[in-house]
């Protein structure tokens, strides 16, 4: 181990593992291979030079004026000599002389470190971005022996932050290159038989579990170079094997020498066609890049070495593309993204039961009207990346056989990215296709009529059940759990979801047809103008409750006073004890009534409010710093006055003979809005007793030894849980099964998938299609109104303690977790959604302005910023103060 440094300026590596956040000090490239070490993976010792210490040297050479002027011409559009001035700057750092305190410790440490070969690398703090990469364009020196040396190439890797390539990359990437720092990496050189360099997932078949290894004998710098063929290892880490070997001829191998030099040896035949590495070596090299992979989230391209058979890692960045050449079919997750269940990374068991259903209703209700593909569908569903997909190629088979479908207008429509030139596929209006289209019409309004007429019913039974169910579940016996619990998922959930996804798919049948028949009127309003005010909605339940319950609170000083000033975790406590006082015992009663709701109601791994009652809590001191303003029954009386008001112009703007049939239509369409709404909930209730029975078997199965933790039962699916109840899946198998599932949800926690996957997609991590300059971005109108105000961009739900009255919430999306949050605020804007989502429902209801669907919204505006949002024309517009 290196001893610790005598320079403020110069770190060793155990060092900088005390630090948090060591990334301003080191760059990237070392912050990677801190994080490598912290997880417990080989990484040659080493010492950082930090980014201060190439400012000193600037300072030092008095080239602070010069390096100003080179970055004002990069600056400047079109500047004229700019390359020149790049290039003289460049040779002013690799001529330029060190400090003294740098010299010294260069010295102390060539002379302390006898012998000693260094590999010199450059970290720059913008390299190995999420959606630039910098691979290969910074400087790296290998087998760097004595001071003078050392200096060479430390001044090599600060000049490679001005390199030609490197300027044009961050031109070409809208990236500024002054806000780049670099440091230097002075690490232990591994004499290396072999190198190269593994990919996580594959990145040109797009296969999420099958890993890519390249490999070459000596040094690596051969194949970054590509003066050789690397040999090629397929393996999937899921399924255990090698799926691949590409065994080639490598014509050379460079070899670094005890001079410093590096030398290149050329192959023969039968030296360069024997395979680097064996079966085993793939095997614990795949072993190793997957413990990367589980540690940082995301898909991950490493750089490793191997000498004496021992691998040492050198660097790990985000894989910024992948294609898809190897995926069937097309993709997609819209409308899974916006609140739902690929919002966020998926355990296993929750796409089961999402999945379960999902491969019912499709086959079934395509086929109800007729536009079932005349291909077999192997699957409707699947996941990619632990984010599930549907089929958007079994999909839009189907309705390409309707009259008039414009294929450019059905992906814009559900939000699927267009990949293709003007409006892609047409359907033609011939008289076959035509008299097709008819009877789909006709079997759609008379399906569309029997769901109508069976919803209150449905749900009066359905609720019926679930209030009996805990004195049934509180009288059963362990020995009767298995069967309950088979029956209870395969047959009471699925009649519930089923209904709910029958619904949805007929709701926005409906919509469709609603819009069709509205086009003809050419009317000045809108859809938006008919979808307000859909009184006594479920969602708005518990804001409702909440600001009664602060009125309740408000009238007792004492008592208001101790919800506002009480600590969270004396609140639960004594929630979790029964208190009565201080107007608990009324609290209590608004945490059982929304017991089943919680801030992500489709990630079953979540706890739902009845557990952990802490956001309600949380937005109840909110409404109690409120006051008695944000009254929501106010809000809810205001929207339906506004939609009746509506509702009398746009009749008496009607010729008389269509008054009546548009009137009915719209009632229609809000009562399939209103249902939608209302089977949601009852779906979150099912969630929520799915939930607790799972965690009830996972009791058992962690007594039993299968899990290690009773949460571990997410990471089965539904029919393994069977299964193991049953007998039909052994203990061995189950441990195997579930610990191989969280790996898989492990890798990718942190990674944002694409929206759509295929081989006509490719996978890039860019920040925006819109050019860094652009001050307006388009959406989907979604909840009419023009506001002005400045923004709060919202990570996630527990990012939302930031919000305050008035704020403007720019975030990814939302979901009925969020519905406490929206008395704040003035408009909203996400990057996913529709006229249906989440966000849009509520905002219609609290009047305020929504645009959803604008593209990477929330890499494009910052926190403070001034805003326009006009939620009738879809638009987003920053100000300029």
């Amino acid at each position: 181990m290196l001893m610790m440094s005598r320079m403020k300026n110069l770190y060793t590596f155990t060092e900088l593992q005390e630090q948090d956040d060591a990334l301003a000090i080191v760059g990237s490239k070392a912050a990677s291979q801190l994080a490598l070490l912290k997880i417990g993976v080989q990484v040659p010792d080493g010492l950082v030079l930090s980014t201060q210490a190439f400012r000193d040297f600037i300072v030092h050479n008095q080239l602070s004026a010069m390096q100003e002027s080179v970055l004002q011409q990069l600056r400047t559009p079109d500047a004229v000599g700019v390359d020149d001035a790049v290039a003289a700057f460049r040779q002013s750092l690799l001529a330029g002389s060190m400090p003294p305190d740098i010299s010294l410790a260069l010295r102390h440490l060539s002379e302390t470190q006898k012998n000693a070969a260094w590999a010199v690398r450059s970290s720059c703090t913008q390299e190995d971005l999420a959606g630039a990469s910098f691979a290969g364009i910074y400087e790296t020196v290998l087998n760097v022996r004595g001071e003078l040396a050392l200096q060479d190439a430390i001044r090599q890797c600060w000049a490679s932050l001005f390199g030609d390539s490197v300027v044009r990359y961050c031109a070409h990437n809208r990236i500024a290159l002054e806000q780049g720092s670099m440091a230097v990496i002075l690490q232990r050189m591994v004499i290396a038989d072999a190198s190269g360099v593994a990919f996580s997932v594959n990145p040109q078949s797009g296969h999420d579990t099958e890993m890519v290894i390249e490999a070459c004998f000596g040094l690596g710098e051969a194949l970054v170079a590509g003066q050789m063929t690397p040999d090629q290892y397929r393996y999937d880490w899921y399924c255990e094997e090698i799926t691949g070997r590409d065994i080639n001829h490598k014509a050379l191998r460079i070899l670094a020498q005890a001079d410093g030099s590096n030398v290149t040896e050329m192959l023969d035949e039968q030296q360069g066609s024997r395979h680097v590495l064996d079966e085993a070596q793939v095997l614990m090299l795949a072993q190793e890049c997957l413990r990367i992979q589980k540690s940082y989230g995301f898909p991950v391209d490493i750089e490793w070495t191997m000498q004496g058979g021992q691998f040492y890692f050198v660097q790990a960045r985000p894989i910024t593309a992948i294609h898809y050449a190897g995926v069937n079919m097309e993709w997609s997750n819209a409308d899974f993204k916006d609140g739902g269940v690929s919002s966020s990374v998926c355990s296993t068991y929750m796409w089961s039961l999402y999945d379960y259903i999902w491969e019912a209703i499709c086959p079934n209700y395509t086929s109800s009207i007729r536009i079932h593909p005349e291909f077999k569908v192997d699957a409707w569903g699947r996941m990619f990346f632990a984010r599930p997909y549907w089929n958007l190629s079994a999909i839009k088979a189907g309705v390409k056989t309707l009259p008039g479908f414009v294929e450019r207008e059905f992906d814009e429509s559900v939000g699927v990215k267009v990949n293709y030139e003007g409006n892609g596929h047409v359907t033609p209006m011939t008289a076959k296709i035509l008299a097709r289209g008819v009877n789909v019409l006709i079997r759609l309004k008379w399906i569309i009529w029997r769901s109508k007429s069976r919803l209150t019913g449905f749900k009066q039974e359905q609720m019926a059940r679930l209030e009996a169910l805990p004195e049934v579940l509180a009288n059963l016996q362990d020995k009767d759990l298995p069967a309950f619990y088979t029956r209870f998922v395969n047959e009471e959930y699925y009649r519930s979801e089923y209904t709910y996804f029958h619904h949805i798919f007929s709701t926005n049948n409906v919509m469709t047809l609603f819009r069709d028949d509205f086009k003809k009127l050419k009317s000045s309003y809108t859809v938006l103008d008919f979808i307000s005010g859909l009184a006594g909605l479920s969602h708005l339940h518990l804001n409702i409750d909440l600001w009664d319950c602060a009125q309740d609170l408000r009238k007792n000083e004492i008592a208001a006073a101790y919800w506002s000033d009480t600590p969270m975790a004396q609140l639960i406590a004594d929630w979790r004890n029964g208190s009565p006082f201080m107007g608990m015992d009324k609290v209590a009663a608004v945490v059982e009534r929304h017991k089943y709701r919680s801030t992500r109601e489709l990630d079953i791994t979540v706890e739902r409010f009845g557990e952990n009652p802490q956001f309600i809590f949380e937005n109840l001191k909110q409404c109690l710093a409120l006051g008695g303003g944000s009254n929501p029954h106010d809000g809810v009386h205001e929207q339906a006055e506004k939609h009746a008001e509506k509702m009398r112009q746009f009749a008496a703007s009607l010729p008389f003979h269509k008054r009546a049939g548009m009137l009915k239509k719209i009632e229609e369409l809000r009562f399939y809005l209103w249902w939608r709404e209302e089977l949601r909930d009852l779906s979150t209730a099912y969630y929520y007793w799915v939930r607790q029975l799972t965690l009830r078997v996972g009791k058992h199965l962690q007594g039993a030894g299968i899990l290690e933790q009773v949460e571990d039962i997410f990471h089965l699916s539904k029919d393994e849980v069977v299964a193991v109840l049953d007998g039909s899946l052994d203990a061995t198998s189950a441990s195997q099964r579930w610990r191989k599932n969280r790996d898989y949800y492990q890798s990718f926690r942190h990674f944002t998938p694409p929206d759509e996957i295929g081989a006509g997609f490719l996978q890039t991590a860019e920040l925006s299609d819109a050019s860094a300059a652009a001050t307006s971005f388009k959406g989907i109108p979604c909840s009419q109104g023009v506001v002005e105000g400045r923004v709060k961009v919202i990570a996630n739900i527990q990012d939302a303690e930031r919000l305050e009255k008035g704020d403007i919430l720019i975030t990814r999306f939302t979901d009925p977790g969020w519905t406490a949050k929206f008395p704040l605020l003035a408009a909203v804007a996400t990057e996913t959604g529709g006229l249906l989502s989440h966000a849009a429902v509520i905002s219609r209801e609290y009047g305020i302005p929504a645009v959803l669907a604008v593209k990477n919204l929330t890499g494009l505006l910052v926190d403070g910023q001034l805003v326009r949002i006009d939620g009738g024309r879809g638009l987003v517009e920053v100000i300029h103060e």
